[in-house]
C-alpha cells in the first residue's frame, strides 16, 4: 500500500479562504449557526443508521443530501470502498453512520428521500442501506411513485412504508440530524468526520485517510469520535497524532 507524506493543517489565518473554496465544490445553502452541543452529544450511535460494527476502531459519519451531486460523487466512492475491503479482515474495523442533511432550498426531493430512508431504518438497519443506493439519485428519479418503487425492490413492508414515510416520528429524527449539522457549522453536503474529526477533501483522499488508519500493520486503535474540531481535513500527520495519543492513553 503506497505511503502518504505527512502533511501540517494550515494555521487558522487560511481557514477562511479554504472554506470559501470548499463551498464550490459542495452542495451548500444558508442557516442560521447555532452553538456546538458539546463533544458527548456528538455522533452518538443511538438510533442511527450503521454499517459495520459498533464498537469498530475507527468511525465514519457523513452527512447526506440525497439529491446532491456531490453527495452521488463521495457514495461512490465509499460504497466502492466497502465492497472491496467486505471480504477482508479490515471490514470489522470500520464502522460508517449517515446523517440526514437534506437541503430543501436548492434539492425539493431531497427532504421526502430523507424520510424514505429513515422510514425504511424503522423496519430495519439492513433495509436502510438496501434503500440507499436507490435514493442517491436526481430530482427527475425521486418522485413519490419513484419511491414507492425503491421500497418494493428492497423488499420493504409498502403498507407499513407509506405510514411511516410521512409520520411525526421519521419527521422528527430527520430533523434531529439536521439540527446536529446545523450546530456543527457545516459548510454543505457531504460533510464527512472521520473519527469525529471534520475531512474537507475530495473523496478519493477520505477514502486514502481510512486506508492509511485501516492499514493491516497498525493495530485496531480504540478511537473516540465527536470533538467540535473542524481542520481544513484531516492530514496524515492529524492521524498519526490521534493513534499515538489512543496507544498512550492510560
Amino acid at each position: 500500500m503506497p505511503r502518504f507524506a505527512p502533511r501540517r493543517l494550515l494555521p487558522n489565518t487560511l481557514l477562511c479562504a479554504l472554506w470559501l473554496a470548499a463551498l464550490s465544490t459542495a452542495c451548500t445553502e444558508p442557516w442560521p449557526i447555532t452553538s456546538c452541543p458539546p463533544v458527548s452529544d456528538h455522533f452518538s450511535p443511538e438510533n442511527a443508521p450503521r454499517y459495520g460494527p459498533a464498537d469498530a476502531a475507527v468511525s465514519l459519519t457523513f452527512f447526506a443530501d440525497f439529491e446532491c451531486p456531490y453527495t452521488h460523487a463521495f457514495w461512490r466512492e465509499l460504497s466502492r470502498y466497502l465492497k472491496e475491503i467486505a471480504p477482508l479482515p479490515t471490514a470489522e474495523h470500520l464502522s460508517v453512520y449517515l446523517r440526514h442533511y437534506p437541503l430543501t432550498a436548492r434539492h425539493p426531493r431531497a427532504l421526502p428521500a430523507a424520510h424514505a430512508a429513515q422510514a425504511a431504518y424503522r423496519q430495519g438497519n439492513e433495509y436502510f442501506w438496501t434503500m440507499v443506493p436507490f435514493l442517491m439519485a436526481p430530482a427527475e428519479r425521486l418522485r413519490d411513485e419513484d419511491i414507492l418503487y425503491y421500497a418494493e425492490a428492497a423488499r420493504l413492508d409498502i403498507a407499513r412504508f407509506s405510514a411511516e414515510w410521512r409520520d411525526e416520528e421519521t419527521a422528527t429524527s430527520v430533523a434531529r440530524d439536521q439540527a446536529l449539522g446545523q450546530a456543527l457549522g457545516i459548510p454543505g453536503t457531504p460533510a464527512v468526520y472521520i473519527c469525529g474529526q471534520y475531512t474537507a477533501a475530495a473523496p478519493k483522499e477520505i477514502i486514502g485517510n481510512l486506508r492509511y488508519l485501516l492499514d493491516k500493520e497498525r493495530p485496531a486503535i480504540a478511537l473516540s469520535p465527536g470533538h467540535a474540531a473542524r481542520p481544513p481535513m484531516v492530514s496524515r500527520s492529524a492521524l498519526d497524532d490521534i493513534v499515538t495519543q489512543t496507544r498512550n492513553a492510560p
